[in-house]
């Protein structure tokens, strides 16, 4: 991947393949006595990304489709994915979001997903819509981290096209329904995966970019700013903060442009980690 690639690219997986440094095609199968399990330990010696930061991506794409979740169990096995991610919760307190997420899973959709159905039993998965995702961050747990917090990400990506799909089936006769289907679930997806790509930049910033940041920009305004951010998850004051680091010594194009930004900004944003001087 190339700096223009990473800078375009409207996929977050090659993204994220970039940043583990993967040596392995994803085709790639191995014959006995090798087996998935080194395959798997093959690949987790080569990634570079931090589990924290991959769990805030994982956390911030779910959180994109927080108005959809119609259970508080699902918010609040994301809540805890999030403290967990920053050392906030313990494995304990994980396991049991876990199996609360899970408990969602078995409830029936309200009557109105039930009378659209018929007409759309592809996307009937809508009834609790993000609780896929959210059960994949928090089941990470139990299993390999990374390839949950990347099927979380994907998990998130279908429902918001599977709910797209749903109001497009509630707004259209049946026939006319069947044959835009595909193209409203397919649009959706593909607008929501350019979202995600946005939050890897935020998180991950450039790779081809190394920034080197000087401790004595710290200051306890910039401190102060970053960290209010940080906890209340109100990245308004971005601008403000690239005004604080300037004013401390920072002439770095590459922070103060992302500070001064468009964003999107959450959680894991690589210049606010680097205020917070938080270790990965």
């Amino acid at each position: 991947m190339t700096e223009a690639e990473w800078l375009a690219c409207t996929d977050p997986k090659p993204m994220l393949d970039y940043l583990r440094g993967d040596p392995l095609p994803d085709d790639w199968n191995p014959r006995p006595p090798l087996g998935r399990r080194w395959l798997s330990w093959v690949r987790r010696a080569v990634i570079p990304v931090s589990k924290r930061k991959a769990a805030l991506l994982a956390c911030a794409c779910c959180r994109r489709a927080w108005d959809l979740m119609r259970d508080n169990r699902t918010r609040e096995g994301l809540e805890c994915a999030e403290r967990h991610a920053d050392g906030l919760a313990t494995r304990k307190e994980l396991t049991k979001a876990t199996s609360a997420v899970q408990q969602v899973r078995g409830i029936p959709p309200p009557p109105p997903l039930i009378a659209l159905s018929d007409r759309c039993r592809r996307w009937f998965f809508c009834a609790h819509p993000g609780n896929e995702g959210i059960y994949c961050l928090v089941y990470h747990r139990f299993g390999g981290w990374e390839v949950c917090f990347r099927s979380a990400m994907g998990h998130m990506a279908n429902a918001v096209a599977e709910t797209a799909v749903v109001c497009a089936a509630a707004d259209h006769p049946e026939g006319e329904f069947s044959g835009i289907a595909d193209a409203v679930g397919a649009a959706a997806k593909r607008a929501e995966l350019q979202q995600q790509c946005l939050l890897v930049r935020d998180i991950f910033g450039n790779p081809f970019r190394p920034v080197s940041f000087s401790p004595s920009w710290r200051t306890d305004t910039a401190v102060s700013l970053a960290r209010q951010m940080y906890d209340a998850r109100d990245f308004s004051a971005m601008p403000i903060l690239a005004d604080a680091l300037q004013d401390a010594g920072c002439n770095d194009d590459d922070i103060l442009n992302h500070c001064q930004g468009p964003g999107p900004h959450v959680r894991g944003c690589w210049v606010v980690d680097l205020v917070l001087n938080k270790k990965d």
